[in-house]
């Protein structure tokens, strides 16, 4: 199957193209571009046929970051039910949150520490010592290793002077 190549305008003159326009350099330059492009169009197309227009996709994507549920639930009605719309008391997931609501009011509202510690700290007049085994420092001097001479080498034979640093190594 060969690749075809899709063609299509923007007006400079209306913002939300305009907003296009501006990022599109940033998406080629991340090499995202093309594919940004098929995953909207296939996002659009999906939008299509569920009679969905994609200025309301991007007004409840705008509305959920606020926190506002209204478009998602004119969107979705069904979900009333289930996020605490109508008949909102009988749900499990109101009841929680009212449950960590209440919690956090009540924490809100006392004069204590929630979180104190189960014993009281000793204060102590300078560093603990710790018990442990007298170790003695290392003597440099028993080493029984030979010491290695290494001599400046004027030779300009590489191979010659790899094999006499060899030599002087046994």
């Amino acid at each position: 199957m060969a690749r075809k190549r899709i063609e299509f305008w923007l007006d400079e003159k209306k913002p939300h193209e305009q907003w296009l326009l501006d990022n599109i350099p940033m998406l080629k330059s991340k090499w995202v571009f093309s594919r940004c492009m098929r995953e909207g169009l296939e996002l659009l197309i999906h939008f299509r046929q569920w009679s969905i227009k994609a200025v309301d996709v991007y007004e409840l994507i705008m509305d959920l970051r606020e926190g506002n549920l209204d478009k998602l639930l004119s969107m979705f009605p069904h979900l009333k039910t289930k996020l605490g719309g109508e008949g909102a008391g009988d749900n499990e997931l109101s009841k929680e949150v009212r449950r960590l609501q209440d919690l956090m009011l009540s924490i809100s509202k006392s004069d204590s520490y929630t979180m104190q510690s189960l014993a009281p700290m000793q204060k102590t007049d300078g560093p603990k010592a710790i018990n442990a085994p007298n170790l003695s420092m290392p003597i440099f001097e028993d080493d029984d290793e030979p010491t290695v001479l290494i001599r400046a080498s004027t030779c300009t034979d590489s191979s010659m002077n790899f094999v006499t640093a060899l030599r002087s190594m046994q």
